[in-house]
């Protein structure tokens, strides 16, 4: 099956701005609004994104942000905050409850949320393997400026962030095993699981996770982690979704504040390995 990577399609569901719109569907809009006077905020983090349009599809995709600043392919998203910024140049302020449809000059597909559908799960008896597969996809969670986290293969953000673990996958599917392609949204914050995701607006990582342990046609382990996603949260602030090891607690990884199960992971998967940093 072809995977897509494309970010264009009419049956997207679309954004509302002024200037720039966009509907999310049927019963909500949001609208992006200009904003030349200075705001309050706090800086999340900074990313080198080449289109406006895809910069924003970042900020509706990343939860926390409520204002954003394109510039020269920099993408700089701000959640609320005690901070005043003056814009510089072009900055969008992301009104999420949309009362009054605006006159829009442009609009902006962004994707449309797809249900998951379980995935078939084979019997994992008697599974032996030893080492990592020969071609594999490491994706980094990093820790942004603004303690947040974002999953990514390659590095494309700007200022103080740290890699805080390896999530490493299969590359290649594997005729033995269910394989399960890996797929992201625009902001990067958390990982999709299936071919349901074969769509636009989501984007397939290179990686493959499976329904069982699974040792690869060449006797490696393709998937012997069993993955967790959870809900990071410090000092009760949601700081973004983190990949564990089944059974794994904050002491154990060296992480400080709460990890809570997601309720949008509703099937564990399997991995090559996960590694802290």
């Amino acid at each position: 099956m072809l995977l897509c990577r494309s970010i264009e399609s009419l049956a997207l569901l679309v954004f509302v701005l002024f200037l720039l719109c966009r509907q999310a569907n049927a019963n909500r809009e949001v609208t992006f609004t200009k904003i030349t006077s200075a705001f309050n905020g706090s800086m999340l983090y900074q990313r080198s994104i080449e289109t406006e349009d895809f910069c924003l599809n970042v900020c509706y995709d990343e939860g926390h942000c409520k204002f954003v600043h394109y510039s020269k392919n920099n993408c700089t998203l701000y959640d609320s905050g005690s901070i005043t910024y003056t814009p510089s140049e072009v900055t969008y302020e992301l009104d999420r409850k949309l009362s009054d449809w605006p006159t829009c000059k442009k609009e902006v597909p962004i994707r449309k949320n797809v249900q998951f559908k379980p995935i078939e799960v084979k019997s994992t008896e008697g599974v032996e393997c030893n080492g990592l597969p020969k071609d594999v996809t490491v994706i980094f969670t990093y820790l942004t400026e603004g303690n947040t986290t974002v999953l990514m293969g390659k590095s494309d953000l700007f200022g103080n962030f740290t890699a805080m673990q390896r999530l490493i996958f299969s590359r290649t599917p594997q005729e033995r095993c269910v394989s399960v392609p890996v797929f992201s949204g625009a902001s990067n914050t958390k990982l999709y699981f299936g071919h349901v995701y074969n769509t636009s607006g989501y984007y397939f990582m290179d990686a493959y996770a499976f329904s069982g342990m699974c040792a690869c046609e060449t006797h490696a382990c393709c998937g012997i982690t069993p993955l967790k996603e959870c809900n990071w949260y410090r000092d009760g602030k949601f700081n973004g979704v983190i990949y564990v090891k089944s059974g794994e607690t904050p002491a154990e990884i060296g992480i400080q504040g709460q990890l809570r199960n997601s309720k949008h992971f509703e099937q564990q998967f399997y991995i090559a390995g996960v590694e802290w940093l």
